[in-house]
């Protein structure tokens, strides 16, 4: 078995040695970071050969693995545990590990995202007073664009916390930046048309979104180029922090 390194995959390695116990199975779970996993995934399984029977795929590489993915359907049924069911997620998660309207994996990391605000910064009463004099409005959880970016340039200019932790970590870190701004300013990068996948972007919306990206990068931490989930969730509450940002749950 093929994972990344991430709080989930090491709390299910946990749980190892009673499904060892339980099936009789001896299961090795390799855990690498997660800008390795495609890469082995693409070396070590073909259509002919494998290196591995389960490997964890990011939904932003199903295409690239989708002609040598068991559709899940064809997963056997359990023994010892019972097959789970596609009722135990959400429907955004199947859609995640959907390609050409087959349902190819099970999602086991939904990648569904929380926005994270500092509680003790915005409830601050010197903050506070300070913020609303300068911009007109409450120190609050952001609820625009506009409040993250001036929220994010009061904190790091007066040297309280860093103002936006960014998610830059490789391929993964990049796409998942640049959806998430594109679609935020109204464009997707790429939708089925007729049966077929294209390129959709808008390519004056997604200019607008990575000009005003630009701006959120601005007050960034100095790492922000090497940004992985773990390294911002150290960043946001160690030190001065960083103010908010957009981030699994974990």
């Amino acid at each position: 078995m093929l994972v990344w390194d991430d709080p989930l995959p090491r709390a299910i390695k946990e749980l190892l040695p009673e499904f060892e116990k339980a099936t009789g199975y001896k299961v090795n779970m390799e855990i690498v970071p997660t800008t390795s996993v495609i890469t082995k995934t693409t070396v070590g399984v073909t259509k002919t050969n494998a290196d591995y029977d389960v490997v964890a795929v990011d939904e932003g590489n199903i295409p690239i693995v989708a002609p040598v993915m068991l559709p899940f359907d064809k997963w056997p049924q359990g023994k010892k545990f019972p097959k789970v069911g596609k009722d135990t997620v959400t429907a955004p998660m199947l859609d995640a590990a959907t390609w050409d309207n087959v349902l190819l994996g099970f999602p086991i990391n939904g990648n569904l995202y929380v926005w994270m605000t500092r509680k003790d910064l915005i409830e601050n009463p010197t903050y506070r007073q300070q913020f609303k004099a300068k911009y007109g409005y409450d120190l609050r959880v952001p609820e625009t664009f506009k409040e993250l970016l001036d929220m994010a340039i009061f904190f790091h200019t007066n040297n309280v916390a860093i103002g936006f932790g960014n998610f830059a970590t490789g391929a993964p870190g990049v796409h998942a930046e640049a959806i998430f701004m594109w679609e935020s300013f109204g464009t997707k990068f790429i939708d089925r048309v007729n049966g077929k996948y294209v390129v959709v972007l808008d390519k004056k919306k997604a200019a607008e979104a990575m000009e005003f990206y630009k701006k959120l990068m601005a007050v960034a931490p100095p790492n922000a180029a090497t940004l992985g989930h773990s390294e911002r969730q150290v960043a946001f509450r160690t030190g001065k922090g960083v103010f908010s940002m957009f981030i699994w749950p974990n």
